[in-house]
């Protein structure tokens, strides 16, 4: 019995030599038939037969390289002028132009064309600048500069008195109006979109105030077209004021 117990006790004595010495010899012989497997999954083997896995650098494809997205400045829409009921706040500026009917309450009645330019920015008080230009079919031409007074009730109605004094040439077969200075006297109405292109009907009366003893004078009534146009004198339009829509 003793050497039973003795016995026991020099194996379990032995026992843990033995586990030493199988985990160091037999790990080895582990690495030794997994390491080549290891090696060649990260594609670190170059003299084995089989295909390699690409590092992930190589996978990724090259692509051009964006050019920065370049979006076309669009133009901004025209500001909306606060000029309703209010003959001293600044208004578009305008280019017109009128078809008309020259002497229409004489005889020397004749076709006529205009050409306006109006500026919007106030000279004095409420008056702003006004150039004209009229020619007709019998070459009669009237070139003048003057005030008008832009005038709004409504948003979408206008009324513009207006005054100029200029030269006039009668042309190869116009009216006579005599000599010096001529002076013309207007009022216009009509009708302004939300574009602020404005439609209109004009009566207007020319003469020399009696400068000349032969004062007949005319009358002329006109249809209007106006476009409103960027101040063409500065690279700024103006001190207008703008209206939130």
């Amino acid at each position: 019995m003793t050497l039973s117990i003795n016995k026991k006790m020099h194996l379990s004595k032995l026992a843990v030599p033995m586990f030493l010495f199988a985990v160091f010899f037999h790990t080895p012989s582990v690495y030794a038939s997994e390491l080549p497997k290891m090696w060649n999954y990260k594609g670190l083997n170059k003299h084995n037969s089989h295909p390699q896995r690409a590092p992930i650098s190589s996978q990724t494809k090259h692509f051009p390289k964006k050019r920065p997205l370049q979006i076309a400045k669009a133009k901004a829409p025209r500001p909306r002028i606060e000029n309703v009921n209010n003959v001293l706040a600044p208004s578009p500026h305008y280019i017109g132009f009128a078809l008309g009917y020259f002497d229409v309450f004489d005889d020397k009645k004749a076709i006529e064309i205009r050409a306006e330019y109006a500026s919007g920015a106030p000279l004095w008080g409420p008056f702003k600048p006004l150039f004209v230009a009229e020619i007709t079919d019998e070459t009669s031409f009237y070139g003048a500069a003057g005030l008008y007074v832009d005038y709004l009730p409504h948003k979408n109605i206008y009324i513009k008195p207006s005054i100029t004094m200029g030269v006039y040439e009668e042309g190869r077969n116009g009216k006579d109006l005599g000599d010096g200075v001529i002076f013309r006297s207007q009022l216009e109405m009509g009708w302004q979109s939300a574009s602020q292109h404005r439609f209109g009907l004009a009566l207007s009366h020319v003469s020399n105030s009696g400068q000349d003893k032969d004062n007949k004078g005319s009358e002329t009534i006109s249809l209007y077209v106006h476009m409103p146009i960027d101040n063409p004198f500065s690279s700024k339009n103006g001190a207008t004021k703008i209206l939130g829509k």
